[in-house]
């Protein structure tokens, strides 16, 4: 699985992601150009997230005695 079919679709997935954001960003560049406010709005909540998931993970890996490594 590893060395046959994940290989033909390593480029697929990463032109999908490319495509998603070239045709969502089109359909809505003036409304962001118009109210970068609501780019914030969503910012916001997603990096609070992040940080709060890699910083329970970290602390858990540490209370757990994970190798950093």
């Amino acid at each position: 699985f590893n060395e046959k079919f994940l290989p033909k679709f390593n480029g697929i997935t990463t032109l999908g992601l490319l495509l998603t954001l070239i045709i969502i960003f089109s359909f809505q560049g003036d409304i962001i150009l118009e109210q970068p406010l609501y780019v914030l709005l969503i910012a916001v909540p997603l990096i609070l997230q992040n940080v709060i998931s890699a910083n329970f993970t970290y602390l858990l890996c540490r209370w757990t005695k994970q190798p950093h490594n």
